[in-house]
């Protein structure tokens, strides 16, 4: 038992460092509104203590499951989204299609941060 807290220990305080560090990134990008998939919209929300905003949307950018409504209202009323998605994940892979296609609505300057592609409107 004594193993599990002393292996796991090293992995948890990786984990938390990386999402501080992705909150930061967003921060210095000044994005407080964005979409994302379930679990990134979640981490993000708890760990910036809703500094960010995120409402959730699935694999085609269509609405998805929201928590809390408010989250979602609030994106979609902000003058500026954007758009965090894993690289190569099903979301990230079809917003790069609609972008290549030109079947986006908007413009978008791609950016990375460490594990992620950050879509933001132009």
């Amino acid at each position: 038992m004594v193993d599990i807290f002393v292996t796991g220990i090293p992995q948890a305080q990786f984990v938390y460092q990386r999402q501080q560090s992705d909150i930061q990134n967003l921060e210095k990008l000044h994005l407080k509104y964005i979409y994302s998939d379930y679990w990134i919209c979640n981490n993000l929300i708890f760990m910036s203590n809703e500094n960010i905003i995120c409402a959730v949307v699935n694999s085609q950018l269509k609405e998805g499951f929201n928590r809390y409504p408010a989250y979602l209202t609030e994106v979609q009323q902000a003058p500026r989204t954007a758009y965090v998605f894993a690289l190569n994940s099903d979301p990230d892979k079809y917003l790069i299609n609609q972008i290549r296609l030109k079947q986006s609505p908007l413009t978008y300057r791609i950016m990375n941060i460490p594990g992620y592609h950050v879509f933001v409107p132009v």
